[in-house]
């Protein structure tokens, strides 16, 4: 028996349910953004997790550069290597950085040797090891140059020439003057570049007291708001002598809210430097120390701990935990 046409007929209830209401479409994507906003959070702690992860290895990775630099020279890096004197090609002698210096050991690929690249601070690209992948590109490390300030003054009152603590110094440092132990003072920590709070460098102060800790904040805090003091952001050349290139000091606690600050008097050898140790990780920055381990340093550190460990020789040591 053949169905009738009305009975084939689909009914108007059944034709309706076909299509969502807008009133399940609402419901429906409103549960996926919660869904999602459960989610991203969750992936990107991840993703940062994973960055943390590879910028310890590299940390690492050039930790072993330098125990094997040291090995092999019994010593530690200088400020500035002359690479090249001045030859009938250049007019100029040719240096290198700490990090140029280690290229070597670290299996970098550079022109150094043959080219003017460092004085001329053209070097194009730092290599990947030297990059903290939760910043943005360029020199990710910089070296402990322990407490730089207003100088050690000797009998007769005169600034001494070098009040660096740390282990890059102008004549290079040999791993008998480490004290304190390698396993209490740092090599090197995170610096990432383009921070917001930028470098502050003048060369105007010409009293003595504004070296004081708390003239020289005062100082620094008013300064930072003339643009004509501040240092722009850059990527920074990896191999490049500029102490402040490359440096950053124990003065201040890490992440410190304090702009980094270099002032430097008309006084001869008169000058004081805080620019600290920073990364873009949750509260903490990662240090290598000279025994090749890696710390995670919380910005909360006891700032006598953390002075302490960036330097060689201060008869202190202390645990980490």
């Amino acid at each position: 028996m053949s169905l009738t046409n009305s009975e084939n007929a689909m009914s108007p209830k059944d034709s309706q349910r076909l299509a969502f209401t807008l009133t399940e479409l609402f419901v429906t994507l409103s549960i996926l953004a919660i869904i999602m906003g459960i989610l991203l959070p969750a992936l990107q702690y991840v993703r940062e997790i994973s960055r943390k992860v590879h910028c310890e290895n590299n940390l690492h990775q050039v930790g072993i550069a330098l125990a094997n630099f040291a090995a092999r020279t019994n010593r530690f890096p200088e400020d500035a290597k002359l690479f090249r004197g001045p030859q009938s090609r250049f007019s100029h002698p040719v240096y290198g950085g700490p990090f140029a210096q280690l290229a070597f050991d670290l299996e970098v690929r550079y022109s150094i040797v043959q080219e003017t690249v460092v004085y001329n601070n053209v070097l194009s690209g730092t290599p990947a090891v030297l990059q903290c992948p939760s910043g943005p590109p360029g020199l990710s490390y910089r070296w402990n140059f322990g407490l730089v300030h207003q100088g050690a003054r000797d009998a007769s009152g005169r600034a001494t020439k070098d009040d660096f603590k740390g282990i890059i110094r102008r004549v290079p440092l040999s791993l008998s003057a480490v004290t304190d132990g390698l396993s209490n003072t740092t090599a090197f920590s995170e610096h990432p570049p383009g921070n917001e709070l930028k470098s502050i460098n003048t060369s105007f102060v010409s009293s003595v007291d504004a070296f004081q800790i708390e003239r020289f904040d005062s100082i620094c805090e008013s300064l930072h708001l003339n643009p004509r003091y501040l240092v722009p952001s850059t990527q920074g050349n990896w191999a490049s002598p500029n102490r402040t290139d490359i440096m950053y000091v124990h003065e201040r606690s890490p992440n410190s809210a304090l702009w980094d600050c270099f002032l430097v008097s008309s006084l001869e050898h008169c000058f004081k430097i805080t620019i600290t140790a920073r990364s873009l990780h949750d509260s903490i920055v990662h240090a290598a120390m000279l025994d090749g381990s890696i710390r995670p340093i919380s910005s909360q550190i006891e700032p006598r701990l953390w002075s302490a460990l960036g330097g060689i020789n201060d008869s202190e040591s202390f645990i980490i935990d």
